[in-house]
């Protein structure tokens, strides 16, 4: 049986798609079709969802995620960076132990050209809505406002 469909305005969305059969986010532009019966690969707002400011709001998006088994609050999707990134903190309250943390010689670098050396990476398993995913982590051990940055590498 097909979905009805109807048409949702056009505004920046988030969108968990399959790329080679891993699930990824994307954030875009355009308008976004809702079906009655919800894809588990798109996440869309509603005009009833949008804050006071309306669309010219610029405030971050956060999301509560399910990581290695814990919910974790304040995970950052930014489109704009290249990696994803843990800090070393966010391990330390879920138990992870730090000798998963493979180390590496990486320098995070932010839009000021500031950089930071990495602790090293960490292979962790998220749930975001219905999708599982396995994702690679730059840790880093610095004072940030997520727990968890969700970027496109």
């Amino acid at each position: 049986m097909e979905a009805k469909e109807k048409k949702v305005s056009a505004r920046p969305v988030v969108q968990l798609k399959a790329i080679k059969d891993k699930p990824v986010l994307v954030m875009g532009k355009g308008p976004v079709v809702a079906a009655e019966k919800p894809e588990p690969v798109k996440v869309a707002f509603s005009d009833d969802e949008l804050p006071v400011e309306g669309t010219e709001q610029n405030n971050a998006l956060y999301l509560t995620v399910k990581c290695e088994g814990s919910m974790v609050t304040r995970a950052l999707i930014d489109n704009g960076s290249s990696t994803n990134i843990c800090t070393l903190s966010t391990l330390n309250k879920l138990k992870i132990d730090e000798d998963r943390v493979r180390k590496n010689n990486i320098c995070v670098r932010g839009f000021d050209g500031g950089g930071t050396n990495t602790v090293g990476d960490i292979v962790l398993e998220l749930i975001i809505g219905p999708v599982e995913f396995t994702m690679e982590f730059q840790v880093l051990d610095a004072a940030v406002s997520y727990n968890l940055l969700l970027g496109r590498p």
